[in-house]
């Protein structure tokens, strides 16, 4: 999660509880799509301002609007420049929480050779962990698993 580096969440020393974010607006994109009506994906505050393109949200958080999570790769820079600031929230490890992946096919209908390289390289993924204004750690291992 990160806000601008003017933003009151950003100035904060510590692990922010979760009763101080709902204090702030959450930018939060949205998925259009009904695959996901009804449900709340990484909410964290009743004040919300909901956007659907990351574009636009990469904007706002970094205008001081609001605080919320963005792909590493979209904001590393502003961070390194000093422009957004991580936000270290209680009960999320640094570098974010893990996002499980699965791999699922029908038994009679196994992947070819390009499903299983892609498999593989799933299993192989190390994520960056954001380096700006955290100790150094080695990045957490992201597992894919293979179903029947």
């Amino acid at each position: 999660m990160v806000a601008a580096s003017g933003h009151p969440l950003a100035a904060r020393k510590g692990k922010i509880p979760k009763e101080e974010l709902a204090r702030h607006t959450q930018i939060v994109l949205t998925d259009r799509s009904k695959l996901s009506a009804g449900r709340e994906l990484g909410v964290m505050s009743p004040a919300t301002w909901r956007l659907s393109d990351l574009f636009a949200k990469h904007h706002f958080l970094l205008n001081g609007l609001g605080w919320g999570g963005m792909p590493l790769h979209v904001v590393q820079r502003d961070l390194d420049e000093g422009r957004l600031a991580i936000l270290p929230i209680e009960d999320v490890p640094p570098g974010g929480l893990p996002l499980a992946m699965s791999a699922v096919w029908q038994t009679k209908s196994p992947p070819g050779p390009a499903g299983r390289w892609f498999i593989e390289r799933l299993k192989e993924i190390r994520l960056p962990v954001p380096t700006a204004g955290l100790q150094k750690r080695r990045p957490p291992t992201r597992k894919a698993r293979a179903r029947d």
